[in-house]
């Protein structure tokens, strides 16, 4: 079995629970609005806690909101110990990779920054969008303890990004548990850059 896959152990399992809380605790205090998406929602929705064997928690923030705050954030991670394993801040795929008492091959952590192309009604980052109807009013979902924003309506946003979402599937190849209408293979960002060096 790939290790990246693997069944986490509960004490693996609890960090994680509590350094995702610390996280957001860090965001809140911040008075940063952020959502959940992907793998933590899909956890939240039908399973009620983190997939076992999901390796990573995206945090998801409007690329504005990151990329304000993005010095202050690190500071922020840095004073309470988590270690960052890598960054970056543009106009088109701003984000923050860090772990903290396990390493990255157990959890990582991320704040991905999302971007709004308004004429294509699309939030995008990456190789990866979805309509903007998900985002213009939040759904609270409850996840430990805590309502979290997420897109609305949470069931139809899930069957958007993985299509049979109630069906549990073990595997990190991409092209396996989402569509490929939210995953694509060329990324936004390098399309966007193609076009402006064809311009110029």
């Amino acid at each position: 079995m790939n290790n990246k896959i693997r069944i986490r152990t509960t004490e693996e399992l609890e960090d994680r629970k509590e350094r995702f809380l610390e996280i957001c605790k860090i965001l809140d205090e911040m008075d940063i609005t952020y959502f959940l998406i992907g793998g933590v929602l899909l956890g939240a929705k039908r399973d009620k806690k983190f997939i076992e064997w999901d390796w990573d928690v995206e945090i998801n923030l409007f690329i504005k909101d990151l990329n304000s705050n993005f010095s202050e954030i690190l500071q922020k991670l840095l004073k309470n110990n988590f270690q960052i394993w890598g960054c970056r801040k543009n106009d088109f795929d701003s984000k923050i990779d860090f772990y903290k008492n396990y390493g990255t091959d157990v959890t990582h952590y991320t704040l991905n920054a999302w971007n709004h192309d308004k004429k294509n009604k699309i939030y995008y980052r990456n190789r990866i969008s979805f309509p903007d109807h998900f985002l213009e009013e939040f759904e609270l979902i409850e996840f430990y303890g805590k309502n979290f924003n997420a897109p609305k309506p949470i069931a139809e946003y899930l069957s958007y990004q993985f299509g049979d979402w109630k069906t549990r599937k073990r595997t990190d190849v991409k092209s396996s548990y989402m569509t490929s209408k939210f995953y694509r293979r060329d990324s936004f960002a390098s399309k966007i850059a193609k076009f402006i060096f064809r311009r110029n």
